[in-house]
């Protein structure tokens, strides 16, 4: 794939966004499926709860896309 990707649209962060560490953002090992929910998870308040069944519900990728991302962040 040699197309160039089009102009980054930036906000102001004044509200309702997230500040994380980009290590696993930068980890070539790491799927993009696995590093956006790895950001989806880090996204949420330290004492929140996980529960595989509703974080399915916050995309379209479906139960096997999900589970198989989720094992890897767990792998590496």
């Amino acid at each position: 794939m040699n197309q160039q990707s089009k102009n980054i649209i930036r906000v102001e962060k004044n509200q309702d966004y997230t500040v994380i560490n980009n290590t696993s953002l930068y980890d070539e090992r790491l799927s993009w499926k696995a590093k956006a929910i790895h950001v989806y998870m880090l996204s949420k308040p330290d004492n929140w709860v996980f529960y595989n069944d509703e974080m399915v519900k916050w995309a379209k990728d479906g139960v096997g896309s999900f589970t198989s991302g989720l094992k890897e962040l767990t792998e590496l």
